[in-house]
């Protein structure tokens, strides 16, 4: 069936984190409010292993793909497609393709690893078909061909690099089922003008048959083409650059792929017949799903300095990169807060389609690149604890892992009057390790995803580097590009341990100011607790601060709040004799000093006063409903006690928060005007 209603899944972060070193704390969320705890539990364990690269390091998982009940993961690094083998005990890796030495051979040139980030392998497909026709594809970076006038570019440009985004058409030998390595059929290049933001996953809709309009078209993400932080890349333009595309990649007499009937610019001059979207920065992930009779095309987007997106595309949808990021308009200088002011009043009559959920980048006030952005997972539906869930990470250190309802996800407000966009609310997974894969001995938890990984003998770095996988049963899968492991997530399995009201813990913390510092204390820590460990986050990571006994119940962390912070987060860490992990509990502490404010609708404006304290600026805040995050709308000088805001419509709520000069939040205030 063709999709109905496409699902693309672009993150688009806008918060920030404010701090200049590790000991520093996490300051407001620009997008409020920020990713919580929603009670639930996701299980995973070690499934497969993976061997290392040639060059002795980890592998570098990037991508998973299934065909008629097999599962294979991509390498990226040596360019090679391992097929996942089930045994009594997990999985084991059998090398299925070396792209790379298939490339050498049929061309004479190599897949380009110049970017380490951005090359090598990227993904494979394989075709609906497979079974009878044997043909699969591969998207890569490969070096750009002497001669570029015999191969078939959708688009270039006027300084390409020495590298193209390339997709490429393999077959298997009916006789023995391997891939033949001379059966290299190029589909198409796209010039690239930097090494950044390539060609990304690529997939067919795994729910159209034959007969639908949909079966065999391959959906190909592509970036925009620019560096970390700039936003010197495509997206609008009449190119491939910053687009889902949308083919049928087999050959047709001289083509080498021809272009759907029912793609949305057929005709039109201004852009590219294969095209299905635009307005896209780096779509890194691509996944189908289905809901309520519905195909959803899920795209996870990382942003720019400020935002994560999960979008509902639409064919023909423009997401507004580079004009907008997320919900906001885009600036050109970047940086945390200070690269985007709110939408234009009149922000409709552009057409642009907003996220259907987002979260937002934490870090120093106006800087750039701080190593957070979005790795997508899929929509699962198989009667497992997970279904009706979207999974997805904050994939680049911290490997934090969220969820949202695909029901929240597909009624949010995407389009039309900015005052009225809502998004899904986005929750924070509450992760589980099964380390031994013994139901027997109890599920260790774990803050996050690189707590996993960092558990691998191989572990590499304090990257996370996560990406997701989907079995033929809709069952998840994670690995990292910094270990070798392909991890099940159990709890995707009908019959799973965890999905939401699993078991809890009673372990809790809180933290309070004292003269000097923060006095984290604890209740109910787990009766075979050795050593407390206390952490404070910073930098998109807890670090450590201390260690007591848990008999001390509490725990005093020298310090004062940092400038420009207004929250600070401690963690509670359960540790046995042998440094395993047996609990952790989190705690916050807002600086808040009690102001009060109103606002009521007056003259055809909305009307904010406040009382409280401020020796520096205020800032004003909006958030039109519960689903949609609190915007800025102004900063004023602190003598300033009312503020007159555009006409809204039903219920509205307000913050306002007071600064001192330094930037420090000392005082804060919540009102709303009723609907």
């Amino acid at each position: 069936m063709a999709p109905t209603r496409l699902l693309a899944t672009v993150l688009t972060i806008a918060g920030l984190i404010v701090g200049v070193a590790p000991s520093a704390a996490w300051a407001d969320n620009a997008i409020e409010p920020p990713p919580r705890h929603r009670n639930l539990e996701v299980h995973l364990q070690p499934y497969a292993t993976l061997p290392d690269a040639s060059t002795g390091s980890a592998p570098r998982l990037n991508a998973m793909a299934t065909t008629g009940g097999r599962l294979f993961v991509v390498e990226e690094l040596d360019a090679r497609i391992y097929e996942l083998v089930p045994t009594d005990d997990g999985a084991r890796a059998e090398l299925f393709f070396d792209v790379e030495a298939a490339v050498l051979r049929s061309t004479g040139r190599g897949i380009d690893h110049t970017n380490t980030f951005h090359g090598g392998l990227r993904s494979v497909a394989f075709h609906p078909d497979f079974a009878s026709n044997g043909l699969f594809y591969t998207s890569a970076m490969e070096q750009r061909p002497a001669d570029p006038g015999s191969s078939t570019y959708l688009s270039d440009v006027d300084e390409p690099i020495v590298a193209d985004s390339v997709l490429v058409e393999w077959q298997v030998d009916p006789a023995t089922g391997r891939p033949i390595a001379t059966s290299y059929r190029e589909v198409f290049r796209v010039g690239m003008p930097v090494y950044d933001h390539p060609i990304k996953q690529i997939l067919f809709n795994p729910f159209s048959v034959p007969g639908d309009a949909d079966h065999g078209l391959l959906y190909v993400a592509h970036g925009d083409g620019s560096v970390t932080s700039a936003i010197a890349g495509g997206g609008q333009r009449n190119d491939a650059l910053g687009k889902i595309l949308r083919i049928d990649p087999r050959s047709s007499g001289a083509r080498s792929y021809t272009v759907p009937a029912d793609n949305p610019f057929i005709g039109d001059p201004t852009m590219l017949d294969e095209v299905y979207s635009l307005g896209h920065r780096n779509p890194h992930h691509l996944s189908f799903g289905r809901h309520n009779g519905d195909t959803l095309l899920i795209a996870a987007e990382a942003g720019r300095d400020n935002a994560e997106e999960i979008n509902l595309v639409e064919a023909g949808g423009d997401y507004g990169w580079p004009q907008r990021e997320g919900t906001f308009v885009h600036l050109p200088n970047g940086g945390i807060v200070t690269g985007v002011t709110p939408l234009p009043v009149d922000d409709a009559r552009f057409g642009f389609t907003y996220p259907a959920a987002q979260y937002g980048h934490e870090g120093p006030l106006g800087s750039s690149f701080v190593r957070q952005a979005v790795a997508g997972g899929f929509p699962v539906s198989n009667g497992s604890p997970l279904s009706g869930q979207y999974l997805f990470s904050d994939f680049a250190v911290s490997g934090t892992l969220y969820h949202s309802a695909i029901a929240r996800l597909t009624s949010a407000q995407t389009t039309g009057d900015p005052a009225r966009l809502t998004q899904a609310p986005i929750g924070v997974v509450e992760v589980l390790f099964d380390h031994d894969r013994n139901p027997a001995t109890p599920a260790l938890p774990r803050a996050d995803l690189a707590d996993v990984f960092d558990d691998s003998p191989n572990y590499e770095t304090t990257r996370a580097d996560v990406r997701f996988g989907q079995g033929p049963g809709g069952e998840l899968y994670i690995t990292s590009k910094r270990n070798n492991t392909v991890y099940l997530v159990t709890s995707s399995l009908p019959g799973g341990p965890g999905g939401f009201g699993g078991s809890r813990s009673t372990f809790v913390c809180s933290v309070t100011a004292v003269g000097g510092g923060f006095e984290v204390t604890w209740e109910n820590a787990p009766s075979d607790t050795a050593r407390m460990i206390v952490e404070r986050q910073a930098s998109s990571r807890f670090w450590w601060r201390g260690r007591t006994s848990p008999e001390a119940k509490t725990f005093t962390d020298p310090g004062v709040l940092p400038p420009r912070t207004s929250r600070i987060d401690y963690r509670a860490v359960a540790k046995r004799d042998d440094g395993s992990v047996i609990d952790s509990a989190d705690c916050q502490l807002r600086n808040s000093a009690g102001a009060t404010c109103t606002a009521v609708r007056d003259g055809g404006r909305d009307l904010v006063r406040w009382n409280g304290r401020s020796s520096g600026d205020v800032v004003i805040r909006r958030q039109v409903s519960e689903d949609a995050p609190f915007y800025w709308r102004a900063r004023l000088d602190a003598a300033v006690s009312q503020y007159r805001d555009r006409v809204t419509s039903g219920e509205v709520r307000y913050q306002v928060i007071g600064r001192d000069p330094q930037g420090r939040i000392i005082d804060g205030a919540a009102c709303s005007i009723p609907s």
